[in-house]
Parts: C-alpha cells; structure tokens; sequence
C-alpha cells in the first residue's frame, strides 16, 4: 500500500504474505478494500467498532458494492438488531459475492446487559483511552472472534469447497 487511500497492487504483495488494511481509517467502513476486483475475495470477517451503529459496516458495504456493480450478499438485518444486536456474529451470505462473517465489537452476547453502558464509553468521538480501556476493548474483541471460531472455520471451509476442482 502507498500512503493512506494509494494504490495496492498485487505486485505490491508476496504469495507468503497477508496485508491488512483498517478501511475504518480511510472510509469508516470495513469491507470496501477487501471488494477490489482483482483480489476477488470469497469470506470477509468483517470486525467492526462504531458503538452508534454496530451494523453500519455490512449496509454501507452492501451500498458500495451496489454503485459500484461488485457482486455481495444481500445484507438482511432485523430492525430489532440494528442498533442493539444480540448476537456476536452476523452470517451474510447469498448466491453473489463474497460470504461475510460480521463482528459487532459490542453485543448482549458477549457483554450482556452492559453492552449499552460499554458502546457509550467508547465513542468514536474520545480519542484517549487508558491502558486498562484498550485491555477491556481487546479483550470484548477477542471474546468475540473466540465464540465464532466454529462459523468462521465453517465459513472458510465452505468457500473452499466451492472451489475445488471434482
């Protein structure tokens, strides 16, 4: 990558390699880099912090594939969810596109009912946190990825098995 919304190529990369980018710090939305066409991606984890709007980053990234014409799943969120979700992850998958695995950091599932009382503390607007803050926030993250390890592997495996070659 060059500089903060350069160019990437995949003559930038090494096949033994990964780069990952925070989309958040370019568009505030996580899934857009990944839908460059010539990275065709098959699973997103799409690991999202803006306490306001947990689901922001599947819905804005359903638009952006729209305008831009990029194959994605359809991004189906029941209203009861949009703002307070139950759940630590989100599956969206469909015929098109790449299939998306979404983490709203903070979530009644891992924070239970203090998971109101957490997304106020750490508003995207605060921009100091002390140690022990980012401790606790890595560790909500963390739990997070930890009790989806089954989808995330099922996911990974699926999108595999797409592919394989009879």
């Amino acid at each position: 990558m060059k500089g903060l919304g350069g160019s990437f190529s995949h003559e930038d990369t090494e096949p033994s390699k990964m780069y990952l980018v925070d989309s958040g710090l370019v568009m505030n939305v996580p899934v857009p880099y990944a839908l460059r066409p010539e990275r065709m991606p098959e699973v997103i984890l799409s690991c999202d912090f803006f306490p306001l709007d947990p689901m922001q980053g599947p819905r804005r990234g359903a638009e952006y594939a729209r305008v831009n014409n990029i194959p994605f799943p359809p991004v189906n969120i029941p209203s009861d969810e949009e703002i307070n979700p139950s759940k630590g992850c989100y599956a969206f998958e469909g015929p098109i596109g790449p299939d998306i695995l979404h983490f709203p950091i903070f979530n009644k599932e891992n924070s239970g009912d203090l998971y109101k009382v957490l997304m106020a503390e750490y508003l995207i607007t605060n921009t100091q946190y002390t140690r022990g803050q980012l401790e606790a926030l890595m560790g909500y993250a963390t739990q997070n990825i930890r009790n989806h390890v089954t989808e995330i592997r099922d996911m990974i495996i699926e999108a595999f098995n797409k592919h394989k070659e009879p």
